[in-house]
């Protein structure tokens, strides 16, 4: 699963601080940003498991400063530990991952992931639940969505977000607007990749109309 890079155009509504564990799958070509500074593209390949032991791989297509003598560190089978922004663009019911490479890990032993933090604002779901763990602590939870805009193309994606030790407040209803921050998680269910977050902070946030400035 991998996608373009974002366009200077790019409306992006969930920002990621992340680190992913992985293996490069396609290796690293050069290619020019509209600047004409040369940048390295590459995909790296994450095998997130679920709860059953089942194996999904996401492909992360990654950029990252770099030259031509660089290419030879970036090949096909390489493990990588990379850190640096995430963004994602859900089409045709396919979640792509992008991201722009901060620092690099060659060297590591860590198992594949992806992880991070989260800031987020969008609308909520059709449903919040409210529920009590097993020692009777209050907790809430909810899937919410956030429209991208990629050019003149809009991209929908969904987020799970978890609340612990929090009960519902009176302002929090389905359709409303959110903003979040919190601890970024990635699964998989079934074959197929879900967003999640752990929250640290919720608010309201007001949405703008569509034709508004």
């Amino acid at each position: 699963m991998t996608s373009k890079q974002p366009t200077n155009n790019t409306t992006v509504m969930i920002k990621c601080e992340a680190t992913i564990c992985g293996t490069i799958s396609r290796s690293a070509t050069m290619r020019t940003s509209r600047e004409g500074k040369p940048f390295m593209t590459f995909g790296v390949s994450v095998v997130l498991k679920d709860r059953k032991g089942q194996q999904t791989t996401v492909e992360v297509s990654v950029a990252a400063d770099g030259r031509e003598e660089d290419l030879a560190d970036f090949s096909t089978g390489t493990r990588l530990r990379i850190t640096g922004p995430m963004t994602f663009r859900r089409k045709d019911d396919v979640l792509y991952f992008n991201m722009r490479s901060v620092s690099t890990d060659r060297q590591t032993e860590d198992e594949d992931g992806i992880t991070g933090q989260m800031t987020f604002r969008g609308s909520i779901g059709k449903s919040i639940d409210s529920r009590t763990d097993r020692k009777g602590k209050p907790y809430i939870t909810f899937s919410a969505f956030s429209t991208e805009k990629f050019g003149e193309e809009f991209s929908f994606v969904w987020v799970k977000f978890i609340q612990f030790n929090h009960t519902r407040e009176p302002w929090l209803h389905p359709g409303i607007g959110v903003d979040v921050k919190g601890t970024m998680d990635v699964t998989a269910n079934g074959g197929v990749p879900h967003l999640g977050c752990q929250i640290e902070s919720l608010s309201e946030w007001e949405k703008k109309p569509a034709n508004a400035e």
